[in-house]
């Protein structure tokens, strides 16, 4: 935030009136100001609290100390003495130079916040109490210039987003489809395959011989059974010796 302050304009505060306060009161801000000048805002906040404790009903000393507290980057410190510079300004010989500068400085403060509209209704209350001010002008405009800043890149985020969106929507319609293609091809080829399998199978399935039962004499009959006998001996041969094989070797001990 404080490093953004470089391109704000931040207004301190006028002298103090010292026909009004304590010449020791006037001692003791005007060794804050000079920590100030010096970048010491710490040291200043000491001098300007310790000048309030014997005058703290004057708006010039809440707006110093609002100014050391803005350089620290206490914000929220800075802001509530603002507020109290705001409140006291009838106890000034110029409250619409209090105003002025403290309403400023207050829509600063919103303004490196990102506060945009309260920043605004601030610079636009510090110009009433004084409407030539360049460095209220150029804050607007600096705002002005985030704020169009902001949008355009909104805009530009919010077209990115709709194109990518976009080709998502492209690749999710076009990917199913394809998939759904080569599902089906591939099913189609599975039930091809399929097919053909059957029909070699049943080309090349065994035929059993086909006799009339008055053709076979007993001779045929014997050879038939013989036959038989010998495939289910060969059968129960090689279903022997595969189950040898495949069974583990056992040790009796």
């Amino acid at each position: 935030m404080i490093k953004r302050s470089m391109f704000l304009i931040l207004l301190f505060c006028c002298p103090l009136h010292a026909e009004l306060l304590k010449p020791s009161t006037v001692l003791t801000s005007n060794e804050g100001v000079v920590a100030l000048s010096t970048n010491l805002p710490f040291i200043a906040q000491e001098k300007f609290v310790r000048a309030l404790e014997e005058n703290p009903y004057s708006p010039e000393l809440h707006l110093n100390l609002a100014f050391s507290f803005f350089k620290q980057g206490q914000m929220e410190k800075a802001r509530s003495e603002y507020e109290t510079a705001l409140k006291l300004s009838a106890r000034s010989k110029d409250p619409a130079k209090i105003e002025f500068i403290a309403n400023h400085n207050l829509g600063t403060v919103a303004q490196l916040e990102k506060k945009t509209d309260l920043a605004l209704e601030f610079y636009q209350k510090a110009l009433t109490f004084n409407p030539d001010s360049q460095e209220t002008k150029i804050n607007i405009e600096l705002l002005t210039q985030e704020s169009e800043k902001k949008g355009g890149e909104g805009d530009k985020k919010d077209k990115d987003d709709k194109g990518e969106k976009k080709d998502q929507q492209d690749k999710e319609g076009q990917d199913p489809k394809k998939d759904g293609d080569k599902d089906d091809k591939d099913s189609k080829d599975d039930k091809s395959d399929k097919e053909k399998e059957n029909k070699n199978y049943k080309k090349n399935k065994p035929q059993a011989p086909k006799f009339k039962s008055e053709q076979l004499t007993e001779g045929d009959v014997k050879k038939i059974l013989g036959e038989l006998r010998q495939q289910e001996q060969k059968i129960r041969a090689e279903f022997n010796k595969k189950d040898a094989k495949e069974k583990p070797n056992e040790k009796d001990w």
